[in-house]
């Protein structure tokens, strides 16, 4: 299907399988988000990933919801930068 197709390549290749991404979908840095087997993201996502983001194994995202990881503290360098490590969104 060549809307998976698109989906896999704007996450270069890094979504596992089994994995659904509904249309809508906002990104930017794309090659900076990872997402598990069996994940399923639904309609109207927004990814802002300058500091990564990743969506482990079997994770639901809800519709409409931001995964925003850039970063605007003027007085903390690491995190302006994106030095600090990501913390990986988990099934529960």
């Amino acid at each position: 299907m060549k809307y998976n197709a698109l989906v896999k390549e704007l996450f270069c290749g890094n979504i596992g399988e089994g994995s659904r991404v509904m249309p809508g979908i906002n990104v930017v840095r794309g090659n900076k988000v990872r997402i598990g087997k069996d994940v399923t993201i639904m309609y109207n996502c927004l990814m802002m990933a300058a500091g990564t983001i990743t969506i482990e194994d079997g994770v639901q995202v809800a519709a409409n919801v931001q995964l925003i990881s850039n970063n605007h503290d003027l007085h903390d360098r690491k995190i302006l930068t994106c030095a600090y490590p990501a913390i990986p969104f988990q099934e529960h």
